[in-house]
């Protein structure tokens, strides 16, 4: 009965240890697919793409490189089908990370990041949250950018699925 009763704990105990992602998309649609005339539709791949960074960085991500979160959102862009420019240079996407912090407690850890993409030029930009809540096992700088790199992903999954649609669809003429 009591080897039964542990067994169902250590169960429930390993269950609670999983990481719980979300991602969220505010705002109008980036419409990556332009304009319909009839029944073609054609598509505009953005060439080019530039990751600004413009989010406070308070402790733990304080802690980390400068560049670390900006530099992990590129990474997770690479493979989208457009080339991923310095922030500095003109971009047809631009993807801006407004807000990304880590909520360390005791046993967990919640990273969240808020991101706006607009293509250059336009005023009304989409808004994409991701948010990652995971175990704090030791606290960790390398458990920090894991779980801020978990949230970039879950953050980017619907800008990357409509990227790697439209840009490895052909034109159809």
């Amino acid at each position: 009965m009591r080897s039964r009763a542990l067994i169902a704990f250590c169960l429930t105990a390993l269950i609670s240890c999983t990481t719980q992602t979300q991602h969220t998309v505010l705002g109008p649609a980036l419409h990556l697919s332009a304009a319909q005339s009839g029944q073609q539709q054609e598509r505009s791949c953005p060439r080019t793409i530039a990751v600004i960074d413009k989010s406070v960085k308070s402790y733990p991500l304080s802690d980390l490189d400068e560049r670390a979160v900006q530099s992990i959102a590129e990474a997770l862009l690479t493979d989208s089908g457009s080339e991923i420019v310095d922030e500095n240079s003109a971009a047809e996407l631009n993807v801006t990370i407004n807000r990304a912090y880590i909520l360390s407690l005791t046993t967990s850890n919640s990273a969240v990041v808020v991101l706006s993409v607009a293509h250059a030029g336009s005023d009304s930009p989409t808004i994409y949250r991701g948010r990652s809540v995971g175990v704090n096992w030791w606290g960790t700088l390398r458990e920090y950018e894991a779980d801020i790199k978990q949230a970039l992903k879950e953050a980017l999954k619907p800008l990357k699925a409509e990227l790697q649609q439209v840009c490895s669809t052909p034109l159809q003429s």
